[in-house]
């Protein structure tokens, strides 16, 4: 519990140390193709370098907007890391770590909480048959399922549904 107590001090720290800005900043966690337009496959209008410092714009489901180099364009939402680099090349992921209880395991964690549309393009969404056939096209017939299954030593398992809902305690301290 101490540790999400901090880990949560942390947080509200950064973010409060964020505020006061038009707009976030980001360092590119790798060299990374400046996109036209948000998604993948769009023209490339630079090449942004690992470390290079950009504006954050706007966000659009998995992708950011942002201004380097006075040129305006999209990046992908987990090439960037949110914020500066420190001048002393220490960042905030050794401090979490330890929060995390995971520094110096070798054990890596990642975890990525990005939502696809949100409500408004939910409500404004329209069927489109192409990309629904397309969708279709990824299928395949359960024995070719099977014999990929069977090729990578994988076995099929029955997981039996509960009769009743498994009551999930929440940890004392964090809200709901």
């Amino acid at each position: 519990m101490k540790r999400w107590a901090w880990l949560c001090m942390l947080c509200l720290a950064f973010q409060a140390n964020a505020g006061g800005r038009d707009h976030a900043v980001g360092t590119l966690l790798k060299t990374e193709g400046l996109s036209a337009d948000p998604r993948a496959g769009s023209q490339s209008m630079a090449t942004l370098e690992r470390g290079e410092r950009v504006e954050i714009l706007e966000r659009q489901g998995g992708w950011l907007k942002v201004k380097a180099r006075q040129i305006t364009g999209w990046l992908r939402y987990l090439s960037v890391k949110h914020g500066e680099m420190s001048k002393s090349g220490v960042d905030a992921g050794g401090i979490l770590s330890l929060a995390g209880g995971r520094a110096g395991t070798g054990e890596v964690v990642s975890v990525a909480g990005i939502r696809g549309i949100d409500e408004e393009q939910l409500k404004s969404a329209q069927f489109n048959e192409r990309e629904y056939a397309k969708l279709e096209g990824y299928g395949v017939s359960r024995e070719v399922a099977q014999q990929f299954a069977r090729s990578g030593g994988l076995r099929a398992r029955v997981v039996e549904y509960p009769t009743q809902p498994v009551a999930v305690s929440q940890p004392q301290g964090i809200p709901r």
